[in-house]
């Protein structure tokens, strides 16, 4: 892995989005580039879909990421988005993101995808 996509350090924090409503931001840190991301909650809830954070909240999923996911992510090689996603479902482990939060995982796997956007210098789409 060339050293410039080592995952150096990543970090969330709580934003408000558009509605008013906490969700979580998403920054990852390559040597030469940092992506950002957040990811809004959708209005729909079924019950089949992805829960946008765990109980507690988007406070909680920003509590679990320092205790659980954090540790992780340092030193992965961001080039390797496959298998950034699958840490995070791995992580995870509930098949529906209620551990960390569908909205915690999309935040990070775009922040990522958008440092190494970044790094190469290329727009991200």
């Amino acid at each position: 892995m060339p050293k410039k996509f080592e995952i150096l350090d990543c970090s969330v924090r709580n934003i408000v989005d558009s509605r008013g409503t906490l969700t979580v931001e998403a920054t990852v840190r390559l040597q030469e580039a940092t992506g950002v991301s957040s990811a809004p909650s959708g209005a729909s809830t079924g019950e089949t879909e992805v829960k946008a954070f765990p109980q507690g909240g988007a406070l909680s999923s920003r509590d679990i990421f320092f205790k659980e996911v954090r540790k992780g992510i340092i030193g992965m090689n961001a080039l390797d988005q496959a298998g950034f996603d699958s840490y995070l479902e791995n992580v995870d482990g509930s098949g529906n993101f209620s551990v960390i939060g569908g909205n915690l995982a999309t935040a990070l796997s775009i922040a990522n995808a958008r440092a190494v956007a970044n790094a190469l210098q290329i727009p991200l789409y």
